[in-house]
């Protein structure tokens, strides 16, 4: 769940309800299919989004806010001039209500306070209007549009009062006839042909009552007629109840999607669960369900009440097994909780997602989270291998997503500092990765004197690469041979080879100044040391300074 900062606008239809009661389907299609052609490209062209379309409304979002008042204003504008022309049956008015702020979004759609609002004061616009609130009007651009202040209202749900502004739709303003003559769309202009969603009107009511005027026209009645047409009628009148039935369950549905478009999400699953009695199979109510019940449960996960997020996860899914958001919410769920236990418990929180990653395996995201604790929160050799593992997996799974993150750069400079092996599959994976990124930090760590593993790893990275400097090379042997001990044999044979090579040819001029400033402690010349014979004659050519400190 992502939060963002949005302008959210809420559009309908005046009167529509009403229009379909005494209009015929035929009617009905035609009207939503020139709302959606007239108005659509309009807030394409202003960078809105619509979220979605409920019935004879829009739900759009803008970046910016002033973007969504002009939206509504040459939308406003655009149906002026479409209806300067039209039939008073094809005319179409709307109202247009703004508010700013932030909303959550799950998947393609919005919710939250914002959201909540915008429906809100949709309700108190006038139609041919374009109200928007305070939070929108202060960070508008108001140097763009006219605008004046309506008054303060109070809204259910909302605990203080507010502040409502509209635009000053007045042609007789020079500021007004810019906006409206400007970036206008031409009539002719249709992004493309609208589709009317499900449920705007009952097609079986429309049908019956169209059926029922036709028979009523008939002046002549006899007998056998008038028995035909009482069982006509008969049918008829079932047909219109059936209607009436589904035009009931429809304007349930659209007003559940309102209500779950506001944030209202308890209400809408109440209303959804009735209707899910009716018509468990219906798709778009499946989806509203979907829908509801992801925000149900995010918002307890918001709220870190993963308990309670899992068992509302439960409940759901006794009653409505088949949601495809389910699955998800548990993963959710499961990893959110995960994540707050390493405030207290690592110990547990690396189980819990170890127990996730067997229940989800190719998943990625618990993958890089147990990477990244495994590498920052438990620390050591161990942990740190298993970290560059798992890291290895998620960056050769999506490098686009996974190469670039710091925190697999930190988990690739604490392994390179943990754990040298002279063959190591993940040296050649970081050095296929970061390489280039990491080369200033693998040349000052080469000749690092108290960290060998990251030496080493350095050393085997640049020469691979054949990015070794022969002053590098210098250095990484020198630190190699003072810091030698009894047990450690690692690079024992090249060490004592480079140097008594250097022995026979001597010291190149470059390497004159090469040797680290101070010198480390040279413990190879400590009596204990085996290699204190071998070592003498070449710290005595190369490091003279250096033999009083093994005596």
């Amino acid at each position: 769940m992502i939060a963002k900062t949005l302008s959210v606008v809420f559009t309908d239809i005046k009167g529509f309800t009403a229009r379909t009661s005494s209009s015929s389907r035929a009617d009905m299609l035609r009207i939503l299919e020139k709302h959606e052609e007239l108005l659509r490209p309009i807030v394409l062209q202003h960078g809105g989004t619509v979220v979605k379309t409920i019935g004879d409304a829009f739900l759009l979002t803008f970046e910016s806010p002033t973007n969504a008042v002009l939206c509504g204003v040459r939308m406003q504008a655009r149906l002026r001039n479409y209806n300067s022309g039209a039939d008073e049956a094809e005319r179409i008015e709307i109202r247009v209500a703004i508010n700013t702020g932030e909303v959550e979004l799950v998947g393609s759609d919005v919710f939250g306070d914002a959201v909540n609002l915008a429906s809100r004061v949709e309700g108190i616009t006038d139609a041919g209007e374009v109200y928007f609130t305070e939070a929108t009007y202060l960070v508008m651009n108001k140097q763009e549009v006219p605008t004046s202040q309506v008054g303060e209202y109070r809204f259910k749900g909302i605990p203080e009062a507010v502040t409502i502004y509209r635009v000053i739709q007045d042609e007789n303003l020079e500021l007004f006839r810019k906006v409206v003559e400007t970036q206008m769309v031409p009539d002719a202009v249709a992004e493309d042909e609208g589709s009317v969603p499900e449920g705007a009107f009952s097609s079986g009511m429309l049908l019956a009552l169209e059926q029922q005027n036709a028979m009523l026209a008939r002046r002549r009645w006899d007998p056998l007629i008038m028995a035909v047409a009482v069982v006509a009628l008969l049918g008829l009148l079932g047909g219109a109840i059936l209607g009436w039935r589904a035009w009931d369950y429809r304007a349930d549905r659209e007003e559940a999607a309102r209500l779950l478009a506001g944030g209202n999400t308890r209400f809408a699953l109440e209303r959804l669960a009735s209707l899910h009695g009716r018509d468990p199979s219906d798709p778009v109510l499946l989806e509203l369900l979907d829908n509801a019940v992801s925000a149900d449960v995010r918002a307890s996960i918001a709220g870190r009440r993963f308990d309670e997020a899992l068992e509302r996860i439960a409940a759901h899914g006794k009653r409505y097994p088949d949601l495809p958001a389910l699955a998800r919410l548990t993963r959710d769920a499961r990893l959110a909780k995960a994540e707050e236990l390493f405030r207290g418990d690592v110990r547990g929180a690396e189980a819990e997602l170890g127990a996730l990653l067997k229940d989800y395996p190719d998943d990625l995201e618990i993958k890089f989270r147990l990477a990244f604790h495994n590498a920052e929160s438990l620390g050591g050799t161990g942990p740190v291998r298993r970290a560059m593992f798992l890291y290895r997996q998620v960056v050769e799974a999506d490098p686009a997503v996974y190469q670039g993150n710091g925190h697999v750069l930190s988990g690739v400079r604490k392994y390179l500092a943990a754990y040298y092996a002279p063959e190591d599959q993940n040296r050649a994976f970081i050095a296929k990765h970061y390489g280039s990124g990491l080369r200033p930090f693998l040349i000052e760590s080469v000749g690092d004197p108290k960290d060998r593993e990251l030496r080493r790893n350095a050393y085997a990275i640049l020469s691979e690469a054949g990015e070794l400097a022969p002053a590098q090379e210098f250095r990484f042997f020198t630190a190699e041979l003072f810091q030698r001990t009894i047990t450690e044999r690692v690079f024992h044979a090249e060490t004592f080879a480079y140097f008594e090579g250097l022995l026979k040819s001597g010291l190149p001029p470059v390497l004159k100044d090469a040797a680290p400033n101070p010198l480390p402690p040279a413990l190879v010349l400590k009596r204990t040391s085996p290699d204190r014979k071998r070592a003498l004659p070449i710290v005595q050519a190369f490091f003279p300074a250096a033999l009083k400190q093994g005596r």
